[in-house]
């Protein structure tokens, strides 16, 4: 099966991964050489129960009246990316769309009624990520492009690397702006073939345990076998190397991601039985994931400072002599489950409701191949709440008319939930974050006009904006004057 690279980026109205919706969706497909083959560019029309983030609005500057007019309705839209991410052989890449492009996509494909995972795994499909590649090229392969600094401070932010190295012209935070850079930067760092297929196979489940496996061990000829690495992470900044050395404790019981304790926290050698929570720091990653693993060796070491090294070895040397403890501090993280979020939103409940039954994806299929009428007809048929509901809503958000006139009850009980009467309770997502309601968009454009420094056309895309939440939602009406 011939492979393709499907880069691609998304410009949303906020950044609610349950809530929020896709605004604009760019992509270029290439083959194995990065030379392109075919090019994607559409927007969304915004949701009539979708109130858009106003620092969104002003970042990558899609306007209401833009999406409304050219955007195509989200259930289409989602089908249609669905389609193209899903296409056999692709290995879908963005710059950090494992951080949150990729997981965006799951609950637009949830809600929208599609398999949510396929494009992980079916049909020789995989996803990689950019950015923990870029990260590992910045810290070995300086030379390969010029890597930019704010302030003095190294950035790993795309557009800034764009704009030092000419990879695309254009808006930052234009989704294909931001696409055709991506597929540039991915151009020169592919010319290290060695490093950038390491790095490719890191995403790669069954070649990452492999590796894994032939990780030397913590604590040779002694009670335990945990594997120890140095990972590198954009998140642990540029101060750090972006590299910290962990521990492998195993996999989580709950969640299935690898459980890697931090080494070089102060903290670890005050941990006891009563105290694991506060003194031990573990990172929690998907397999395949984007935190980057390496062997402890010569080249990887001397990006831990010595004082760093000094505190791992010393950590290790304590844990080495409490094999109880230890064993007490692999199950504790192991067994670990978050708190239970209560009320959570339908939308939200991709993690938590698990997979649909047969007859549940056979109720789906039939509901996706209905016309409107069709689709009306099976939301007064299903007995299933779940379903019953995530139907009338695809209704509601892509034919609104025909929702208010078939379903007045259900419509107003979900415009109440949309905008509801107190700003303490809206919907609910599986994290216990709330889905942006009217109240909180008119204060913050309130704030931003008070306190940021906008140009003209930032300063219009918020009043339509405040236009827009006074016309659709009159009872939230703003006081304030903008300008």
């Amino acid at each position: 099966m011939k492979k393709s690279y499907l880069f691609y980026d998304l410009e949303t109205s906020g950044l609610n991964k349950s809530f929020d919706q896709i605004l604009q969706f760019a992509a270029i497909r290439t083959d194995d050489k990065f030379n392109e083959l075919e090019r994607y560019d559409f927007l969304i029309k915004l949701r009539p129960d979708i109130i858009p983030s106003p620092g969104a609005i002003i970042t990558h500057r899609i306007g209401i009246s833009k999406t409304l007019n050219e955007g195509v309705t989200e259930y289409e839209a989602i089908k249609k990316i669905h389609k193209i991410i899903n296409e056999p052989g692709t290995i879908s890449i963005g710059y950090n769309n494992l951080g949150f492009d990729d997981e965006f996509l799951r609950f637009s494909f949830y809600r929208n009624l599609l398999d949510p995972y396929t494009h992980q795994y079916l049909n020789n499909c995989k996803r990689i990520d950019l950015l923990p590649i870029a990260t590992v090229f910045r810290l070995f392969r300086k030379d390969i492009i010029q890597w930019p600094e704010i302030n003095g401070a190294p950035t790993l932010r795309l557009e800034y690397i764009s704009s030092v190295n000419n990879l695309a012209e254009g808006q930052a935070h234009n989704a294909l702006v931001d696409v055709i850079a991506t597929v540039e930067l991915a151009k020169r760092l592919k010319a290290d073939i060695k490093l950038w297929d390491y790095l490719e196979n890191s995403f790669d489940k069954k070649i990452e345990h492999e590796r894994i496996e032939k990780f030397s061990n913590a604590f040779p000829n002694s009670f335990t076998a945990q594997k120890f690495a140095i990972m590198i992470n954009s998140k642990f900044g540029y101060k750090l190397n972006y590299a910290a050395p962990v521990l492998l404790l195993g996999e989580s019981e709950k969640y299935k991601s690898q459980l890697w304790l931090r080494l070089d926290l102060e903290e670890l050698s005050n941990v006891n039985s009563n105290s694991i929570s506060e003194n031990t720091f573990v990172i929690r990653k998907n397999n395949g994931g984007a935190e980057v693993l390496f062997p402890s060796y010569e080249k990887t070491n001397v990006l831990i400072s010595s004082d760093r090294l000094k505190i791992t070895s010393s950590n290790l040397k304590f844990l080495s002599s409490k094999e109880n403890l230890l064993n007490e501090i692999i199950n504790f993280h192991r067994k670990f489950e978050y708190p239970e979020i209560k009320n959570v939103d339908i939308d939200a409940k991709l993690y938590s409701r698990g997979f649909w039954s047969k007859s549940e994806k056979e109720e789906i299929l039939n509901f996706n191949n209905l016309d409107w009428v069709g689709k009306v007809r099976a939301i007064k048929q299903t007995n299933n709440l779940d379903l019953k509901e995530l139907f009338f809503r695809i209704l509601y958000r892509n034919r609104k008319k025909i929702a208010e006139s078939d379903f007045h009850d259900l419509s107003i009980k979900f415009y109440n939930k949309i905008n509801p009467t107190s700003v303490d309770s809206p919907m609910i997502d599986f994290k216990g974050e709330l889905k942006m309601v009217p109240q909180t968009a008119l204060r913050e454009i309130e704030n931003i006009v008070a306190t940021r420094d906008l140009d003209d056309e930032q300063k219009q895309l918020l009043k339509e904006l405040k236009e827009y939440i006074e016309k659709e939602f009159p009872e939230n009406e703003s006081q304030f004057e903008m300008f």
